[in-house]
């Protein structure tokens, strides 16, 4: 009986370890797949709702996928950054275009919308942050 009870638990802690082991493999499958739609998508929306549509999952459980998969860092963090990533690199490779022409390059419908979210995510206006790289840029022609 007692083999019996020490079998059954085995049984039970290899399938809670399979269990596991699906969940993380689904969420980096989820993480994979959530990173290709902002690729994709981020001029549409930076709403978490919309990728949790894309991908038919509810948006707490993406978010708990995503954080799982990536360390801890949430799925609207992942947006945030990718778009202030785009941000950037428009802001120093395009210096003909206005600020305003890369908010609606980046899809928002306000120029000031766009203000507000590269200000609050990185710290500096993204004024402050052309006239900085346009300085360093300077420097390096010297």
């Amino acid at each position: 009986m007692a083999q019996l009870a020490i079998g059954y638990e085995f049984l039970n802690y290899y399938r809670r370890e399979q269990d596991r082991q699906w969940a993380e493999n689904r969420h980096i499958e989820i993480f994979t797949h959530f990173c290709d739609l902002v690729v994709k998508h981020y001029r549409e929306s930076r709403e978490v709702k919309y990728y949790a549509d894309l991908l038919n999952l509810t948006p707490k459980y993406l978010c708990k996928a995503i954080r799982t998969a990536s360390g801890g860092i949430s799925s609207g963090q992942w947006i945030e950054q990718y778009v202030t990533a785009q941000a950037k690199r428009l802001i120093e490779t395009r210096t003909t275009l206005t600020l305003q022409e890369i908010a609606y390059m980046l899809g928002f419908s306000e120029p000031t919308s766009f203000y507000r979210f590269f200000k609050r995510v990185t710290g500096m206006t993204s004024k402050e942050y052309r006239d900085r790289n346009d300085s360093s840029l300077e420097k390096m022609k010297r």
